[in-house]
């Protein structure tokens, strides 16, 4: 399984490959990016201190979620990239899970869930990404956001 990214030539005639990247396991259960029309509310979140954490804005990135085995021995990778320069910003391995996976990606998070083979419920994943780990710092990086996850469980009614 692989994901490639492809651009026009300058001409508009021709099509390039620009990127590739090979994914292990199975099969691929879920992909999702951001919509077209998706608007940021702000561009920052205040914290109690009155300093602030920039969010990772980028328009560009497609979040892929890969099932390799069975049973008690499955497990999903959630990753996310970035779709023009094909670099990956973020990988999460869930070990004793399988799909279905739904994925939901907008502004600055991605909210997933799965279902947890070992404890036989869904459990579901928020994270949020920063452009730095600390607030109101110099430090900057377009391509590796830092991820604040949470997660929660989804009780069967």
């Amino acid at each position: 399984m692989q994901l490639k990214g492809f651009s026009l030539s300058e001409a508009g005639d021709a099509v390039e490959e620009t990127w590739s990247t090979s994914f292990r396991g199975d099969k691929i259960v879920a992909v999702n990016t951001k919509a077209s029309n998706d608007e940021v509310y702000s561009q920052g979140r205040v914290l109690g201190d009155r300093s602030v954490l920039h969010k990772y804005i980028n328009p560009n990135i497609i979040a892929v979620a890969v099932e390799t085995g069975a049973g008690d021995k499955a497990h999903v990778d959630i990753q996310l990239y970035d779709m023009v320069s094909g670099v990956q910003i973020h990988s999460v391995r869930h070990k004793q899970c399988s799909g279905p996976v739904h994925m939901l990606l907008s502004e600055n998070w991605l909210v997933y869930h799965f279902w947890s083979t070992k404890l036989r419920r869904y459990e579901l994943v928020v994270a949020e990404f920063y452009v730095t780990h600390s607030a109101n710092t110099t430090e900057f990086s377009s391509l590796f956001p830092n991820a604040i996850p949470y997660s929660a469980l989804i009780p069967l009614l």
